[in-house]
C-alpha cells in the first residue's frame, strides 16, 4: 500500500479499450463502502451515458463563467511548483477520440496523448452519501483515497469527475434522475486501464502542511 501512495497520479489521457470487469468495480465500490459511504458501480451503459453528459453539460456551463476560467487557467502552470503542469495535461482538450467520461477540464496541455484506433472503454463509480454534511464530505474524500489506492495496486488508472457536482443544473439532474432522490452523490470516478507502453507521469506539486492545516 505504501509503495501505491508514491505511485498514485491523476492521468487523464485516453483509456485503452480494454474493459474494466464488472468484479473489478465492485471489488472497488466494496473498498469504499468501507469508510461510510455507499459507493455504486456503474454498470448499466444508459446510466454511464447520462453521467458522460452530465459532466459534458457541467464543463460547457462552467467554460462560460469568466471567472471560472480565470481560476483554472490560474491553476494550470507552466512550472513545478504549484498546481497542475502543462507537462501533465494531455494536448488537444476535448478532441474527437477522448475519454467517454466528459470534456477535459484543463487548457493549454502539452502531454502527448495519441489518439486510439479503439473507443476507449471507461468504467465508472459513483461515491453517494446519506447527507450532504461536512463529515459526508471527508468520508467520501476518505473512500475516494481508499479506491484509488486499491486501483493503482492493480494498475488502473482512476480520475475523480466533480463537474457534474459543481454546477446547480446538473446536480439536481445527478440528484434526481440518476439517484431518484435516495442519496446525494458527491464524486464521479472514471476508471480504466492506461494503453501499454505510456510513459509514468512524475509526481506532481503539493502544498506545504502549513499551507492546509488549520490550528486551533
Amino acid at each position: 500500500m505504501l509503495q501505491a501512495i508514491a505511485r498514485r497520479r491523476t492521468d487523464r489521457r485516453r483509456l485503452s479499450s480494454w474493459p474494466v470487469p464488472p468484479e473489478r468495480l465492485t471489488a472497488l465500490a466494496m473498498t469504499g463502502n468501507q469508510w461510510g459511504v455507499q459507493v455504486l458501480p456503474v454498470l448499466e451503459e444508459g446510466a454511464k451515458a447520462r453521467l458522460d453528459r452530465l459532466t459534458s453539460r457541467a464543463g460547457e456551463l462552467q467554460r462560460s463563467d469568466p471567472d471560472y476560467l480565470v481560476e483554472l487557467t490560474a491553476s494550470t502552470t507552466y512550472w513545478d511548483d504549484h498546481g497542475v503542469p502543462v507537462t501533465h495535461i494531455p494536448k488537444a482538450a476535448g478532441a474527437g477520440g477522448g475519454s467517454s467520461a466528459g470534456e477535459r477540464r484543463f487548457p493549454h496541455g502539452v502531454l502527448d496523448d495519441p489518439v486510439l484506433t479503439e473507443t476507449s472503454s471507461d468504467g465508472m463509480l459513483l461515491i453517494t452519501s446519506s447527507s450532504d454534511d461536512a463529515m459526508s464530505r471527508v468520508r467520501a474524500g476518505e473512500a475516494l483515497s481508499a479506491i484509488w489506492l486499491e486501483a493503482t495496486k492493480g494498475n488502473l488508472s482512476v480520475v475523480p469527475l466533480s463537474q457534474a457536482l459543481e454546477v446547480d443544473e446538473t446536480r439536481k439532474a445527478l440528484q434526481d434522475d440518476v439517484l431518484d432522490d435516495l442519496a446525494v452523490a458527491q464524486l464521479i470516478l472514471r476508471v480504466g486501464w492506461l494503453p501499454m507502453g505510456l510513459r509514468e507521469l512524475t509526481p506532481t506539486p503539493r502544498r506545504t502542511v502549513d499551507d492546509v492545516r488549520v490550528r486551533a
